[in-house]
């Protein structure tokens, strides 16, 4: 865990931060599952590409608006996947 530089409401250096801290992991011997969790109000496609790329899971907490609605309200129900 390790926090970022910078203004709480900025993304800057986000999926770098990410990136490195999934290799540095690596570089210690993890080899099982790899997660990602973030708040990320103004990068989420920098965290998820970075989690992606680098081959990880990841969940996203994110501030609820119009378009967060709006992307919610487009997911059908058949594609929710139930939380344990």
């Amino acid at each position: 865990m390790r926090l970022r530089a910078g203004k709480s409401n900025s993304g800057k250096g986000a999926g770098r931060m990410v990136a490195q801290a999934i290799a540095t992991a690596r570089a210690a011997g993890i080899t099982g599952r790899s997660w990602c969790a973030a708040t990320a109000p103004t990068a989420p496609a920098r965290v998820i590409g970075a989690a992606r790329r680098a081959g990880a899971q990841f969940s996203l907490v994110l501030t609820k608006n119009t378009a967060v609605q709006k992307a919610i309200d487009a997911i059908p129900e058949d594609r929710w996947t139930p939380v344990r």
